[in-house]
């Protein structure tokens, strides 16, 4: 019961870092949508896509840094449950 205590905070880390994949995931993955739309790339909506596009660059790199931070987590918890 100590050890489980003791790694809670790692675990809560993992889970949170988890559900921000799973939200950064959902909202590249509607970029991506909104992206492949032909229809958007039209003279007049050129604004638009470039917002996209730096949107989804933005949302990418949180996702690597989300990835690493729960790496980070699961391998302390695991090196705690040795």
């Amino acid at each position: 019961a100590e050890a489980r205590a003791a790694t809670a905070p790692l675990r809560k880390k993992a889970r949170d870092a988890e559900a921000r994949i799973a939200k950064l995931t959902s909202e590249a993955k509607k970029l991506e949508a909104k992206l492949a739309d032909a229809d958007l790339y039209t003279p007049s909506r050129k604004g638009e896509v470039a917002a996209a596009q730096s949107t989804l660059a933005a949302l990418k790199r949180q996702l690597i840094a989300a990835e690493a931070e729960w790496l980070v987590a699961e391998e302390a918890l695991e090196a705690a449950s040795v």
